[in-house]
């Protein structure tokens, strides 16, 4: 008798090594990276809506966001406006007292450095204002490591 189909046996076989090869010979996709910048694009977002707030408004004290290690929340008019929580695995750091305002001019009240880590792969983002103009800049360049000052954070440096 000749046969010329195959079996169920023969083609799971065959489906598995194939699966086998792809596995590993398709590259890892890892979008974390771009994951970082989605969450520093947000956050120099709504610090760039504050300052035109503030502007807009003439006062710096009632538009501000209040800066904490997994989340930050805006305030405009004194009342809260907006929260934003990053996933367990992304930390803020500052060395603005976490609180950032500006004055009616634009400049900020406490210019400095934040920081968005990602503790999976020590890679971060750094973002900016610049004193007396208020510049807010998000570097393209996403940093691997820590630098020892910036991992405990500044809440108790400056």
């Amino acid at each position: 008798m000749n046969n010329k189909g195959i079996t169920i046996i023969e083609l799971i076989f065959v489906l598995l090594i194939v699966g086998i090869i792809i596995a590993i010979t398709l590259p890892r996709l890892d979008f974390s990276d771009q994951e970082l910048r989605s969450c520093g694009r947000q956050l120099v977002s709504d610090l760039n809506h504050i300052k035109t707030k503030s502007q807009v408004a003439g006062n710096s004290t009632d538009n501000l966001i209040i800066l904490d290690e997994k989340y930050y929340f805006i305030k405009l008019n004194g009342k809260s406006h907006k929260n934003v929580n990053f996933k367990s695995n992304y930390k803020i750091t500052n060395n603005m007292y976490n609180e950032v305002k500006f004055y009616a001019s634009g400049s900020p009240v406490r210019a400095g450095t934040i920081l968005i880590f990602n503790n999976n792969n020590n890679k971060y983002i750094e973002i900016t204002i610049t004193p007396g103009t208020g510049r807010i800049h998000m570097y393209d360049k996403i940093r691997q490591g820590y630098k020892k000052d910036w991992k405990n954070g500044w809440k108790n440096k400056y």
